[in-house]
């Protein structure tokens, strides 16, 4: 699979949820985060408080370089879509999801290898990062 086609396939992701800082929404603001990640934290999982604190993190520094308010991010928001909605958008027409909440681990996983095997480098995630 190549680089674009893991780009088609998180594009829809990163579109899901209502508008939060800088236009984007609160799935493209969690899938930076996650690309944001180092490598051991695309092979084995970024663990939900960690991500939650990272986008969080990110979304601030931005709203404070635009000069706007940084609202809260709901954790319940933030977990109903790892959860439920992200699954959902991946699975229509009966697809494979490539990111996956992991209950037991309490994680964001990449579960599709060859999603894996493109996001296995920074240059490639920060690549993916301008691309969605």
């Amino acid at each position: 699979m190549p680089f674009n086609d893991v780009v088609k396939l998180l594009l829809p992701v990163s579109r899901i949820g209502s508008a939060f800082v800088d236009g984007k929404s609160r799935s493209w603001w969690i899938l930076y985060a996650f690309l944001s990640g180092k490598h051991e934290e695309i092979v084995k999982g970024t663990g939900q408080d960690h991500l939650y604190e990272r986008t969080d993190m990110l979304a601030k520094q931005r709203a404070q370089k635009l000069k706007v308010p940084a609202e809260p991010f709901p954790v319940p928001e933030f977990m109903n879509l790892l959860r439920h909605h992200w699954h959902q958008e991946q699975t229509k027409a009966q697809g494979t999801p490539a990111l996956a909440y992991h209950e037991v681990n309490r994680s964001l996983v990449v579960v599709d290898a060859y999603t894996k095997f493109v996001l296995r480098t920074q240059e490639l995630r920060s690549r993916m990062r301008r691309a969605i």
